[in-house]
């Protein structure tokens, strides 16, 4: 860390946060929201999937008070950003899972709009499912 540190402010005249620098495994750390696993694979850090999670939340807040539409809109563009920048990563699995979860969380939105709006039994004969007299007397 010391000769690293040297070079870095004597010959190239850059400071070192030494609070935020360490010398570690390539494995241990993440750069720029990426970690490298096996000296070869690049993935998503832990920590830049909790952060998206935590957007994600924010922007499909069930209590918003603003339309689907424009919710899908703000989703869409702040998932393709993250999407874009994080390209390069193998990340395949994770994207099919997060797939999933952001269906699910627009689903509960839009559920919950149409518990205002009108009846659910109405919304789900709309979206296609059969009539079913279960499913009619427990929405009532």
């Amino acid at each position: 860390m010391v000769s690293v540190t040297k070079f870095l402010e004597k010959r190239l005249r850059l400071r070192v946060n030494r609070n935020k620098s360490t010398v570690a495994h390539v494995s241990e750390r993440k750069f720029l929201g990426h970690r490298l696993i096996n000296g070869r694979l690049l993935i998503i850090a832990p920590k830049s999937l909790a952060r998206m999670k935590d957007c994600v939340r924010q922007i499909t807040r069930r209590n918003r008070g603003v339309s689907f539409e424009r919710m899908v809109d703000e989703l869409n563009s702040f998932l393709s950003g993250w999407v874009t920048y994080f390209h390069h990563a193998k990340c395949r699995s994770h994207l099919s899972a997060l797939d999933g979860w952001f269906r699910t969380k627009l689903r509960c939105v839009r559920l919950k709009q149409k518990k205002r709006a009108g009846s659910i039994a109405e919304f789900l004969q709309g979206l296609g499912v059969p009539k079913n007299r279960s499913w009619t007397t427990a929405a009532c």
